[in-house]
């Protein structure tokens, strides 16, 4: 099977995201990011409260995966407004140089990537050599 660079640079992304640190599961390897683990169990009221509690919205798994990574990869628009408005990077870069933006491009996260560009990002923006546009056409 041929890859393209775009499929590469994901399969790379998510491929960490479930092997950091050696963890033997996603769980032991948020335990440590309360907010994370919010987003991922699409616990909005946990994620207000964690808010609320001037939680770092900007805290990363050890890759650089952030809450809002994490809200664009699961489709979690509302999360991901919250984490914007309580001042989320939106730029965040993780190890493999997965964006918030690049991710919900890739699954083609329609209401995640809306809040993203209402946020300032880049819609003719170019991830490993494609461009976002394309990486959504092909989500579908």
């Amino acid at each position: 099977m041929v890859r393209t660079y775009g499929q590469a640079f994901v399969a790379g992304v998510t491929l960490s995201l479930f092997t950091l640190l050696g963890a033997a599961s996603l769980e032991a390897a948020v335990k440590d990011v309360p907010l994370i683990a919010a987003v991922k169990h699409d616990d909005l009221a946990a994620v207000r409260a964690l808010i609320a509690r001037k939680t770092d919205v900007n805290a990363a798994e050890s890759d650089g995966t952030t809450a809002l990574h994490w809200a664009a990869h699961l489709n979690e628009a509302t999360a991901a407004d919250l984490l914007i408005k309580a001042g989320a990077n939106v730029k965040a870069t993780t190890r493999d140089g997965a964006t918030p933006f690049s991710l919900a491009c890739y699954k083609g996260n329609a209401e995640v990537i809306m809040v993203l560009l209402a946020a300032g990002e880049d819609a003719k923006a170019v991830f490993a050599g494609e461009p976002a546009l394309m990486m959504v056409a092909r989500a579908g």
